[in-house]
This record gives structure tokens, C-alpha cells and sequence, in this order.
């Protein structure tokens, strides 16, 4: 009988996550806003129920999705490649756990965000290829120069220049933009689990977790390959941008650290993620250089309870 409820709530959450994938752009803000959710189901049965009932829910969501969406079977792979094969890669890795001396532990999350960045940054590469080089990059910017020309009644040079800009950015900003909606959908899945007590694995704690110092030597390879002219910097531009999610992550750690040492930790964190909200083009880099720093100078041990220097 639990095997049977089992696999009940993965075809059910499955289908209401694709259902909501392909309802999603057709009715309106509020509905869009919902579609960057529609992940949050697939996440509650893989960290609830185990990475076999995932892997059903994603096939249900895939097959929802061809029925329903309006691109069928199109609509149904790209469903599950972009959506469902990372959500079960990272339900896997974060299922990984061994016995230790304090008990079980569990797979990092530093670690699990290293698999993030991975997995994004084949989207960013493949997004790159596909829309910024070759005969198809022309078209695209022939067409997004028209679309600035019509919507923004820009000349003829600003439209071409803004064109290319879109294009320059966008895989990295893309994926890095995916890979926080990926992130936010994790969370929300695992808060719900916890609080209902069905989580297999026990939520991190936001102050302990520690990502490679690997991630910030990648990143800083790559954000010097992005000054070099032609495809190498276009590549490590991409690829810088999507490193630098781990960092942003590595920085709000910092700062649940510092805010667990003051007295009113929760308006203090509060303050900052409105902020971040309001004016992420700013605030978010600086957060971001924190987290570079922190890789190697530990700001965490001199004022996180216990030391604070122990990653998740």
C-alpha cells in the first residue's frame, strides 16, 4: 500500500508540475510567475520519497506537458531535459549520505552547488552556441534589432548595438537566472518537507555552507578569459556569470554568519534580500566579491557561533 501511495503522489505531482509548466505562459503575470515554480513539486517527491519516484514524476510531467503544451512532443523534451533531468541529478547528489563519527552525514551542499553550476553552465554553452554564433547568430540579431526598433523606436545603430549586447549577456545571465529559479524551487520543496516532517535529509544550516575554493579559481580564470576579444571571452563571460551563483550563495552565508552574532539577526537578513531584490545589479556583486574573498580569507571564523568554518 505505500508503495502504491508512492507512486500515486509522484504521478500526481508530476502532472500538476507540467500542467503548470505549460499553462504557464498563457495566463498572464501571476500565472508566469507560478510556471518558475512548477519545479517545486518534482523537488518534494525526489527529496520525500527517493530518486525512483522523481524519475516517475518527471516522466508524468514530460508526458503532460507533450499533451497539453503547445509544443507536443518538442515542448515534452525540452520539459524534461531543462526542467526534470536536473532535478533528479541534483535529488541523487543530495540524497548521498555515509555514517561519520557525529552520525550521518550528508553530501554537501557546497558540493551540490558545484553540480548546479555544472549543469547550468552546459545550458549557458548551449545557449550560446545556438543564438550567438554562426548563421543563426545574424537572424537572431536581426531580429531582436527590429523588435528594439519597434518597441523602443530606436535607430537603426542603437537597435544593432543593443541587439548585440542581448546577446553577449544572455546565455550567462540566462542560465544563472535558471539556476536561482532551480535553487528557490529546491528551497521551498525542503521548507515544506521539514515543516510537514517528510524531508529525508535535514536542511542545511544558510551559515555553514562552504563551496569550494575550485569554484572561485574557475571563476576567476573565466572572468579573465571575458576581457580577451572573440569567442574565448564570449565563453568566459558565459561561464563567469554562472560561477557566479555558488559565490552569491558563499556570500549570504557570510552574512547569515555575521547576522547570527547580532541581536536582531531576522530584520537584519530581511533588510538585505529586499535589497537584493531591489537592486541586485549592484547588490548582488558585492555579495558575490564576498564570497570570492571568503573562499581564502574565512571571514566566518571570526565571528560564526562555533568557529563557523565547518561547510555543509
Amino acid at each position: 500500500m505505500a508503495m502504491t501511495g508512492g507512486v500515486i503522489w509522484a504521478l500526481g505531482a508530476g502532472v500538476l508540475s507540467g500542467l503548470i509548466n505549460a499553462w504557464a505562459p498563457f495566463g498572464g503575470l501571476g500565472t508566469l510567475i507560478l510556471g518558475f515554480l512548477s519545479m517545486v513539486p518534482l523537488f518534494a517527491v525526489g527529496l520525500g520519497l527517493g530518486v525512483s519516484s522523481v524519475g516517475l514524476a518527471v516522466a508524468a510531467g514530460s508526458v503532460t506537458v507533450a499533451l497539453v503544451g503547445i509544443g507536443g512532443l518538442t515542448s515534452g523534451a525540452i520539459y524534461a531535459m531543462v526542467f526534470g533531468a536536473p532535478v533528479v541529478m541534483l535529488t541523487r547528489q543530495a540524497l548521498l549520505n555515509r555514517s561519520g563519527p557525529d552520525g550521518t552525514e550528508w553530501y554537501p551542499t557546497g558540493l551540490l552547488l558545484c553540480w548546479l553550476a555544472g549543469i547550468a553552465g552546459i545550458l549557458a554553452l548551449a545557449m550560446w552556441f545556438w543564438v550567438a554564433t554562426g548563421p543563426r547568430a545574424v537572424a537572431v540579431e536581426a531580429e531582436l534589432a527590429a523588435l528594439f526598433r519597434d518597441v523602443g523606436r530606436a535607430s537603426d545603430g542603437q537597435a544593432a548595438e543593443a541587439a548585440r549586447g542581448v546577446l553577449r549577456w544572455l546565455p550567462g545571465s540566462g542560465a544563472a537566472g535558471w539556476s536561482l529559479i532551480l535553487m528557490t524551487n529546491a528551497a521551498l520543496a525542503q521548507g515544506l518537507l521539514q515543516r510537514f516532517g517528510r524531508a529525508i535529509r535535514p536542511s542545511p544550516a544558510m551559515a555553514g555552507i562552504q563551496v569550494p575554493q575550485v569554484v572561485g579559481l574557475a571563476f576567476a580564470v573565466c572572468a579573465g578569459l571575458s576581457v580577451v576579444a572573440g569567442a574565448a571571452g564570449d565563453m568566459g563571460r558565459t561561464l563567469a556569470i554562472v560561477l557566479s551563483v555558488p559565490l552569491l550563495v558563499q556570500g549570504l552565508a557570510v552574512a547569515h554568519a555575521f547576522a547570527a552574532r547580532t541581536a536582531a539577526p531576522g530584520p537584519l537578513l530581511a533588510g538585505l534580500y529586499i535589497v537584493l531584490a531591489l537592486v541586485w545589479w549592484l547588490a548582488a556583486p558585492i555579495v558575490v566579491v564576498i564570497g570570492f574573498l571568503d573562499l581564502w580569507l574565512n571571514f566566518r571564523a571570526r565571528f560564526a557561533p562555533g568557529g563557523g568554518s565547518k561547510g555543509t
